[in-house]
């Protein structure tokens, strides 16, 4: 019978994937704390590690990365047990090494479906081929052939007789263990067009991924996912003009960047610069201003551009939600990595605005005017 290792600090949870696991014919361990399941393996094996990602003490995140460097458990596949979801995430489980998502709550179709895509089928008494782990994203061979098995390691010699009678599979036998992301689940068009360019960091993340083994060290391919990260958040950064910078959807991708930050050990100082854009403004009945109708021909408008004094106001003020995230946030709470607000206005257009005389309607103005209006995102690491 094969087996599953179910690690949840929730009671109900664990209970209920055991449940649905034992009809797919599993025997189940169930713990609570990453830092148990890393001592259960020191001692057992297993054939697939179910891990939620938000558990006190050691998260799933840091479990996993865990598992991956150390080659005896390197090559069990880890699904990660969460509800939480989106592009950015996925990439951040697969660039560390999960084999796919699970999230809560869990059909006994979808697992039944993830088993098939990921499970290595390798008895639980038998100690694993640390050399048969492949290490790329996609593909996971099952075993190796016979003469490797003779050189690895033996962690569990007490079980070699119960592991001997097992039948080798052919090693041409694959799966491949890429589940597709689900989109994020957001409220506006404006924040589901921010997280999809978000998504490039996933494709980056696969890469490197996959060029592992040409790499030196795992280092390497964090700090490439870090960057990569930080680059799709600034193609991402837009904010309609009756927003403030530091809300919404950035806020999203801010918690994406931080959880790459704490994932690649990164320390020092996350720098946001907020632009704002010199949108063309209509003025309703009531005195306020608002950004005119693209239809508005460009002589209409009240004004074009705010007063900077405001801009710069705008751009400097840290909503609540902003300042929730980051009292919170695991990134931040040991002092080595902090964040810092600097509104820089309408100062650095990323986009040059065309000549007042060459534009026709207002919504040939404001094309330029909102892809400046957004917020950038640079690392400053700290000295040594």
């Amino acid at each position: 019978m094969a087996h599953a290792l179910v690690v949840d600090d929730s009671r109900t949870a664990r209970a209920v994937l055991k449940h649905m696991l034992s009809k797919e014919d599993y025997a189940v361990t169930a713990l609570e704390s990453a830092e148990e399941a890393l001592q259960f393996l020191r001692e057992q094996a297993t054939d697939i590690i179910f891990m939620d990602h938000m558990m006190p003490g050691m998260d799933g995140f840091a479990a996993v990365k865990h598992l991956k460097q150390d080659e005896a458990t390197r090559s069990i596949p880890v699904v990660m047990y969460t509800s939480k979801e989106g592009e950015i995430y996925t990439g951040q489980a697969h660039a560390l090494g999960a084999a796919a998502i699970l999230n809560k709550p869990a059909t006994q179709e979808q697992l039944r479906e993830l088993l098939a895509q990921v499970i290595v089928r390798r008895p639980v008494d038998k100690a694993p081929d640390i050399q048969a782990a492949n290490e790329t994203l996609e593909v996971v061979v099952l075993d190796p052939p016979e003469e490797n098995k003779q050189s690895a390691p033996d962690r569990r010699p007490q079980r070699a007789a119960q592991s001997a009678a097992t039948p080798t599979p052919d090693k041409s036998q694959i799966v491949l263990s890429t589940e597709p992301a689900k989109p994020a689940r957001i409220s506006t068009l404006f924040t589901l067009f921010a997280l999809a360019f978000a998504g490039a960091a996933v494709v980056f993340a696969f890469l490197y991924r996959q060029q592992l083994d040409e790499l030196e060290n795992f280092q390497q391919v964090q700090d490439k996912l870090l960057e990569s990260t930080i680059w799709a958040t600034n193609q991402a950064a837009l904010y309609p003009s009756h927003e403030l910078p530091l809300a919404g959807a950035r806020l999203e991708l801010l918690d994406a960047v931080l959880q790459s930050v704490q994932l690649t050990g990164f320390t020092g100082k996350v720098l946001l610069r907020t632009h704002s854009g010199q949108f063309c403004y209509a003025q309703a009945a009531d005195g306020s201003l608002y950004a005119a109708a693209d239809a508005m021909p460009i002589t209409d408008c009240v004004v074009i551009g705010q007063n900077e004094q405001v801009s710069l106001q705008r751009g400097r003020l840290q909503t609540p939600q902003f300042t929730a995230l980051l009292s919170g946030h695991a990134a931040l709470q040991s002092g080595a990595v902090t964040v810092q607000v600097e509104a820089v206005g309408s100062a650095e257009p990323a986009v040059e605005y065309p000549h007042e005389d060459a534009v026709i309607t207002a919504g040939d103005w404001n094309r330029v005017a909102r892809l400046n209006n957004r917020v950038e995102i640079a690392l400053q690491p700290a000295r040594d």
